[in-house]
């Protein structure tokens, strides 16, 4: 790792892990997928405000429930009273790739899409059920921004000349 991955880690591993999840947007059009947690430092709320940005892929798996009867039961996401708690439990950032997600067709009908992978990067998990996969190339930490990630913004964008 190099120096620059520590401190993002290190701002992750600080400044997000085991906070509460006071909001979570997801911006289609603009790429983005936005967290905000807080914890309390000192009798102050503090906040903290993390922005994956130039996202190209991103999955949600849920945690299949351990205890039911059902065999294939999973947990709702979001599945909570109004007043319970929601807490980042892990959250890390991975430059040769967390995992690889392969969506396979399993339809011999639909031919548009055989398969997709996308090596996420970033991975960060709610309650210690729903898991969030990220592929980006960068991130902003409060004011800290952390750019390419996987190559330079430049090399990603596609011009329709």
């Amino acid at each position: 790792m190099n120096k620059k991955d520590i401190e993002l880690q290190r701002s992750l591993e600080f400044l997000a892990n085991g906070w509460e999840v006071s909001k979570l947007d997801i911006d289609y059009l603009h790429e983005t997928i936005s967290l905000i947690v807080e914890s309390v430092r000192q009798q102050q709320i503090v906040r903290t405000h993390i922005t994956f940005k130039e996202v190209l892929s991103f999955y949600v798996y849920q945690e299949e429930v351990a205890y039911s009867e059902t065999l294939d039961a999973t947990y709702r996401l979001n599945d909570r009273g109004k007043d319970d708690n929601v807490f980042v439990s892990e959250i890390g950032f991975h430059r040769n790739g967390f995992g690889q997600v392969k969506i396979k067709c399993i339809d011999p009908e639909q031919t548009a899409i055989n398969a997709i992978t996308s090596k996420t990067n970033m991975y960060f998990q709610v309650n210690n059920k729903d898991h969030f996969f990220i592929e980006c190339n960068a991130i902003e930490i409060n004011d800290d921004v952390f750019e390419g990630l996987i190559q330079s913004s430049e090399s990603l964008k596609i011009t329709l000349d």
